[in-house]
């Protein structure tokens, strides 16, 4: 009778397959940070605080819902959805929120 616990394996290649994955990892890693470090200075366009505005005082709902009647004639009622996550993110930050306030 024969143990399955006894089985021998070949640690070489284990070793080759374990440094493949970490070679590949990191071009991977590299790759992605060539492309996506560079963005983190691009800062905000001239218009955007206007648009963060505009989608603010019309509201979470009347956004939502101009995304699905879009023939309305809502200026680009998609970017109300990124654009309420960045106030949010905003707001939720100390220090950052204090001077965005709710137009009435």
């Amino acid at each position: 009778m024969s143990n399955s616990n006894n089985r021998q394996f070949p640690l070489r290649a284990s070793y080759r397959s374990d440094a493949i994955d970490v070679v590949c990892v990191i071009v991977i890693l590299a790759y992605f940070l060539y492309f996506a470090l560079p963005s983190l200075a691009g800062g905000f366009n001239d218009d955007e605080m206007m648009n963060m505005y505009y989608y603010w005082a019309l509201g979470a709902l009347k956004s939502l819902w101009a995304n699905i009647c879009f023939w309305k004639g809502i200026y680009r009622p998609a970017g109300a959805l990124h654009r309420f996550e960045i106030v949010r993110i905003v707001m939720a930050a100390p220090g950052f929120g204090c001077g965005l306030q709710h137009p009435v």
